[in-house]
């Protein structure tokens, strides 16, 4: 998933974008779309994007606390304009939420999509709401009221800034709007990623079904590219006469309680389980029990492949001692636990194994 963020500061043209605004404010003219600055959209933020209408899913958050509006739209460009525009047509629903809006008012807009956008969610903040002055003034940090500048880029860790200082509310859709690296653990069930999220972001905080899909979506991707890399550092192993073989053993068979298998020189087998993560080493890892009972039971070395700081242009590997000892003590106090009492694996800290000297792991052609 690749999201890319940026901060508009609204205008009166803008604002024609809504129904009611287009018929009651003498400013503005009748554009009826939001101008999405070249110099951000097209330069920074889809720099290979060519002129054209490409039609994008668009939620509308806010201002206040209102359920999103949902709607397709489409962004497009053509010869007559100097910026690109989120247009289509007005947006005639639930007009009285919209009035509030004013220019010099904000939205933050949150895109989807790698070559092209496909999804965009807009948050829109008015300072004439009491709830919402806070976090305007939080945003007029990155672009003011008034100075000539109207839409920037922001980053990952802009927007988490904004949502922690910004002073909206446990439940604001900004306190989840961000699919990081704790959320991606915590929809993958470890308990501490959970505890964090919600210290940070309130336990009353709504998260939608579609934002946690995107999370377990995610942290998926992250599994598969992660072992995308340490196949390449295995077949490279084999080429040059560290390995006599190896096998991608999960690719075949999702349900394998290991990813790989690779015999040496010596004629040794190991068994290999790779744990990914886009985050930093230390971060816990899960276990499940027929891992834990492979790594008993299976007569041969199973090590943990631990692979971290993944994104497109690779990675770092750290390669655990066997898993087998640990292993063994959690499966004997499991067999403690009263019967009917069957777990489904374990969270694992880093710190609890040996692990070997950092290896850059470097993605294919």
């Amino acid at each position: 998933m690749s999201r890319r963020f940026a901060l508009k500061r609204l205008t009166a043209s803008d604002l024609t974008f809504f129904q009611w605004h287009h018929d009651n404010q003498k400013l503005g003219g009748h554009q009826k779309a939001v101008n999405l600055n070249a110099d951000v959209f097209e330069d920074l933020l889809y720099p290979r994007l060519e002129p054209g209408s490409y039609k994008v899913g668009l939620t509308l958050i806010g201002p206040g606390d209102v359920a999103p509006l949902t709607m397709t739209r489409k962004i497009l460009k053509n010869a007559a304009y100097k910026n690109w525009r989120l247009n289509g047509e007005t947006v005639d629903k639930q007009q009285e939420r919209f009035a509030v809006l004013r220019p010099g008012d904000y939205a933050l807009m949150v895109f989807e999509g790698d070559q092209k956008p496909d999804d965009l969610k807009i948050v829109f903040v008015a300072k004439g709401l009491s709830s919402e002055v806070s976090l305007h003034k939080m945003l007029g940090r990155y672009i003011s009221e008034t100075g000539r500048q109207s839409m920037r880029a922001l980053s990952l860790a802009d927007v988490q800034a904004i949502a922690e200082e910004g002073g909206v509310a446990a439940d604001h859709f900004l306190r989840v709007l961000v699919v990081d690296d704790d959320l991606v653990d915590a929809a993958s069930g470890i308990d501490s990623a959970v505890q964090r999220f919600l210290a940070r972001v309130g336990r009353q905080a709504r998260l939608d079904k579609e934002t946690l899909q995107k999370a377990r979506a995610q942290g998926e991707a992250t599994g598969d590219l992660g072992e995308s890399l340490v196949d390449i550092f295995l077949q490279a192993n084999r080429e040059s006469g560290l390995l006599t073989s190896y096998a991608w053993l999960a690719r075949a068979n999702a349900i394998s309680p290991m990813d790989f298998e690779a015999t040496d020189v010596n004629g040794v087998t190991e068994s290999i389980e790779v744990k990914t993560t886009s985050g930093d080493f230390d971060r816990p890892f899960h276990v499940s029990l027929s891992e834990l009972r492979e790594a008993v039971t299976g007569g041969r070395t199973y090590r943990i492949y631990r692979v971290y700081g993944a994104n497109s242009k690779g990675a770092k590997l750290r390669v655990s001692n066997d898993l087998a000892p640990l292993a063994r003590i959690i499966l004997e106090l499991f067999e403690r636990l009263p019967a009917g009492v069957a777990p489904d694996g374990v969270t694992i800290a880093p710190n609890l194994m040996s692990f070997g000297k950092v290896v850059r792991l470097q993605p294919g052609d």
